[in-house]
């Protein structure tokens, strides 16, 4: 094994040997991880950006870093560590942090406002809890929320240290700008003026956008804009068409991701309503579907606005509220990956066990794929999961959305503005599909979030969902093998994607890699245009 490492050490170093950054006081910072992929992805990726911004990489220095694989990358990279803090630095911070707990979770309950040195942290606080005790829902009385307090202001403490004492960091890069680990870094670093690179993925496509502003945390980078989509839906309707049926046909694509899971490998399925309604014994009655998340996946830090707490919240108070609305059928369908978030409070298949006749749950190992849904629901429900714009796309279902998204505000989602509304909604809702409009609209989102801004690449070998949820022995001990080949098999067009994404990142006001089927300067004229036929 070790013989391998350093043939692929070399081979690395071979690779990448022509891209050697400059030497110069200007400084990337860069996240490493414990996951090959990422690791990998990030420093291609910081080569982008060195090569684009003449910046030097500057590694952060964990325990698990390894410095010969880093710098096989980047010769003339260097290294950064977090300070270690005293004994009495931690101890007060503690004494802090409990204090914070009483005063913001015990006896203000305003966990979500609490800031500290000017930037908030009530969500990540929030969602770390959940995710580090693996929790559905906060629990205001566990005092172990004081223990997350004080990580989110060491990490806060450790970030201006750094900063300070490297004042050459002109910017960095991180694959979590959610978190309470790079999440911390992120904000520190936006609430000093130094620009955050977020990129996502890196198995065979990644996604990679900017933040420059610390007010900007909270708008989803890829989003597209309602201007953007207004104009493409009015000059490129058959582009669009034509684009999301190539690109749904991609399904079987395992480096996707997103339709393997849930939808099994196959959107298309032969059950019909009257099969469902039989199989699930239900009357016939509208059908809608409450698509759950796994709840402890930072429910708080994605966006500013939700009407509920976090995910159980809704879950449980949609559950009592539909419980009483017989007329229609409501069917709660566990969401495909909730194997990867357990939860300690909460025992989904038991509180599930005894339900009205009108009500169903579909475990995540059913028979029941998102396929079915397609088939057979009126309208879904979510907060804010990828089936809010993935069920108006492919057929044309409306979606009622409890939670500012990465789509909502484009013309196809119904999303009110009070828990009141939300539930009259539900009980209320006129159930009739989507225009041709509309549709089109959530498919041109839906392209632009997982085509148009999820760019080639070939430098990342794909790998499955499985694999990058659980970090295997079989994925550590090929990855490096993968990437060679890689590099053998790919070289030409490797090389061509990173000069191509380089040059835009370069570009002044650059905001995200994508690649529209239409030009954003005729976009501009035709707005100009639209502007002066409305004066006049």
């Amino acid at each position: 094994m070790l013989e391998e490492f350093d043939s692929f050490i070399n081979i690395n170093k071979d690779f990448w040997s022509k891209f050697n950054e400059i030497d110069t006081n200007k400084l990337i910072l860069v996240e490493t991880a414990g996951h090959p992929t990422i690791n990998h992805a990030n420093a291609v990726t910081a080569k982008m950006i060195a090569r684009a911004k003449g910046f030097r990489i500057a590694w952060i220095k964990y325990n698990a870093t390894d410095e010969k694989l880093m710098q096989s990358y980047s010769e003339n990279s260097i290294f950064l560590s977090f300070k270690k803090h005293t004994l009495f630095f931690k101890i007060r911070l503690k004494l802090i942090a409990i204090h914070y707990y009483l005063m913001h979770v015990l006896v203000r309950n305003r966990l979500l406002s609490f800031e500290y040195k000017g930037i908030r942290y009530g969500d990540f606080i929030y969602d770390g809890y959940l995710a580090q005790y693996s929790m559905a829902t906060l629990h205001r009385f566990d005092a172990r929320i004081a223990k997350i307090f004080y990580s989110a202001m060491l990490y806060d403490e450790e970030a201006r240290e750094i900063l300070k004492r490297n004042s050459a960091i002109k910017a960095v890069l991180v694959t979590h700008y959610m978190g309470i680990g790079t999440g911390c870094l992120s904000r520190v670093c936006l609430q000093q003026n130094i620009p955050v690179y977020l990129k996502v993925g890196g198995c065979d496509i990644f996604g990679f956008s900017v933040f420059n502003r610390l007010s900007e945390v909270y708008n989803y980078p890829l989003k597209p804009t309602k201007d953007e989509i207004d104009f493409a839906v009015s000059n490129y309707k058959n582009e669009i068409e034509k684009d999301f049926k190539n690109f749904i046909e991609e399904v079987s694509n395992k480096s996707k991701g997103g339709f393997n899971i849930a939808y099994d490998n196959n959107i298309h399925s032969d059950v019909t309503r009257e099969q469902f309604l039989k199989h699930m014994a239900l009357e016939d009655k509208p059908i809608i579907f409450i698509m759950l998340h796994a709840f402890n996946d930072f429910p708080r830090s994605h966006f500013e606005s939700m009407l509920f707490n976090d995910f159980y919240d809704w879950f449980i108070q949609t559950l009592k509220f539909v419980s009483k609305v017989k007329s229609r059928n409501w069917i709660f369908k566990e969401h495909p990956t909730n194997r990867f978030y357990p939860t300690k409070d909460l025992d989904l298949n038991k509180i599930m066990r005894h339900l009205p006749e009108h009500v169903r749950f579909v475990s995540q190992d059913h028979v029941i794929k998102s396929s079915v849904v397609l088939n057979v629901a009126d309208a879904i429900v979510t907060c804010l999961g990828t089936a809010g714009v993935e069920m108006p796309a492919l057929q044309g279902i409306p979606s009622i959305i409890a939670s500012d998204t990465f789509y909502d505000g484009l013309g196809f989602t119904i999303k009110p503005s009070t828990k009141k509304e939300y539930f009259e909604i539900l009980a209320n809702m006129d159930l009739k599909p989507l225009s041709a409009e509309q549709q089109l609209r959530a498919k041109c989102c839906y392209l632009y979030l997982y085509k148009y801004c999820m760019m080639p690449f070939a430098a990342g070998p794909p790998i499955t969902v499985e694999e990058i949820s659980i970090i295997s022995k079989q994925l550590m001990d090929s990855y490096n093998g993968r990437v060679s080949k890689a590099y053998k098999e790919k070289s030409d067009l490797i090389y061509s994607q990173f000069y191509e994404y380089a040059g835009e990142i370069k570009k002044e006001g650059f905001k995200r890699l994508v690649r529209l089927p239409f030009d954003l300067m005729e976009m501009s004229d035709y707005y100009m245009k639209l502007f002066v036929e409305l004066k006049d």
